[in-house]
């Protein structure tokens, strides 16, 4: 047990992401925004109503990341103020 809690949580939790986030997108009611952590994959979806603020931890190959929100729109951005662009389909 303790040898999966060491691996990176990129890795330990590979199986389980898809399905939480196809969960997490399917509660969004409309005109919401749902922003949630602790996977260490920062997004946003494609409808851009379901945001993931990412990792601090160095070893996440996108890290130090966060979600800002204006004008009902959520972006994911870098410490360095870079926006991270990528959008997903957590249901693919």
């Amino acid at each position: 047990m303790t040898d999966t809690v060491r691996l990176d949580p990129t890795i330990r939790l590979k199986e389980t992401l898809g399905g939480v986030e196809k969960k997490a997108e399917d509660s969004v009611l409309p005109g919401e925004v749902l922003v949630f952590g602790h996977t260490h994959r920062p997004f946003i979806n494609d409808h851009e109503n379901l945001a993931n603020t990412g990792s601090w931890l160095t070893t996440a190959p996108i890290h130090n990341t966060y979600v800002r929100i204006e004008g009902g729109k959520p972006d994911c951005m870098s410490s360095k103020g870079e926006e991270i662009t990528e959008r997903i389909d957590p249901k693919k």
